[in-house]
């Protein structure tokens, strides 16, 4: 299954921590969490092939991911519409997981496999984001992906069942977030 990550070069990310983390800090732990989600996808190997979704001129700060494709993304700052257009050009099945999961496991990705409805949705903890969600067929569903209540306008959009585990479900957005982590990143 090819599985998107959309990735930004590490001093873009992560702005909702800048009150709480200086620049190279937040650039840092941003760094640490897209390294582990791809390590740990790639742990999967055969059955994941890993692809990122990241503007052509952010793709050089990341020189030491090997094993990946990228995916040029002429959607800087619109995360939906860069999903959209590089999945409309795939054929399921694949899939797309938010890349600043910490707790992400094996079993994580291997409760992704045995899903088999055409659609599965993935929450953050909250249940109001999305952190991802599984396409193995039918059309491609609308998608709000970075977007406030992100869930909310899937679901209404196109509703699907939901996989909710605790490594798919806890990203990192606010310094609760980091607070909060039952393992630190």
């Amino acid at each position: 299954m090819n599985i998107l990550l959309p990735i930004r070069e590490p001093r873009f990310a992560k702005s909702r921590l800048a009150g709480s983390l200086d620049d190279a800090r937040r650039h840092a732990l941003y760094r640490r969490l897209v390294m582990r989600t791809v390590g740990v996808i790639q742990g999967h190997a055969a059955d994941f092939s890993v692809y990122l979704l990241c503007p052509v001129l952010e793709q050089e700060a990341w020189g030491e991911l090997a094993n990946v494709v990228w995916v040029d993304d002429d959607h800087a700052g619109n995360l939906a519409c860069g999903i959209t257009e590089t999945l409309s050009a795939w054929k399921p099945p694949a899939a797309v997981l938010m890349p600043d999961l910490p707790l992400l496991s094996e079993p994580d990705l291997s409760a992704m496999l045995k899903q088999t409805q055409d659609l599965v949705w993935i929450p953050d903890r909250s249940g109001r984001g999305s952190n991802g969600m599984i396409w193995r067929g039918g059309p491609l569903p609308y998608l709000a992906f970075g977007r406030t209540n992100s869930m909310r306008v899937h679901l209404n959009a196109c509703s699907a069942p939901r996989l909710y585990r605790q490594g798919l479900a806890w990203d990192v957005d606010t310094a609760a977030d980091l607070e909060g982590l039952p393992e630190a990143p």
